[in-house]
């Protein structure tokens, strides 16, 4: 396996273990515990080399905060439509905004379906956030 200097691997069966693309900067042996760990990270591997630049390790990179900000708001995402889903599919939600949207003067129905929907964010937005301001 060869990884480039941008972090990028590849590998190639015809030819295993060997540097065989001169604008990679390391060749580790493809089926290695150091290659299968850096495929198991990967994009988030980092080598650890010694002062002779030999591969001795790997790591994983931290989190930038926009990462993990940006999986956690993911993650409660996911988790208001599960908790959406529990009552309303989403045919049903179709159904409730069409019909809304055609006659808004009968709304208890969509009232009903938005309250829910706002309970539903915040039970999720206290499971992932808890007390945590959120900007």
């Amino acid at each position: 396996m060869i990884i480039y200097p941008n972090g990028g691997y590849e590998q190639c069966s015809a030819f295993p273990d060997t540097l065989y693309d001169e604008n990679a900067a390391y060749c580790i042996p493809d089926d290695s515990e150091l290659a299968v760990k850096y495929r198991a990270l990967y994009p988030r591997a980092q080598l650890v080399t010694d002062e002779a630049d030999n591969v001795i390790g790997v790591t994983e990179q931290p989190k930038t905060e926009a990462e993990a900000a940006a999986e956690k708001r993911a993650e409660y995402e996911n988790l208001s439509v599960n908790y959406i889903r529990e009552r309303y599919s989403q045919n049903d939600e179709n159904k409730i905004i069409r019909e809304y949207l055609a006659n808004p003067a009968d709304s208890a129905e969509f009232n009903a379906y938005n309250e829910y929907v706002v309970e539903c964010k915040e039970k999720a937005r206290e499971k992932i956030y808890g007390n945590q301001v959120i900007l």
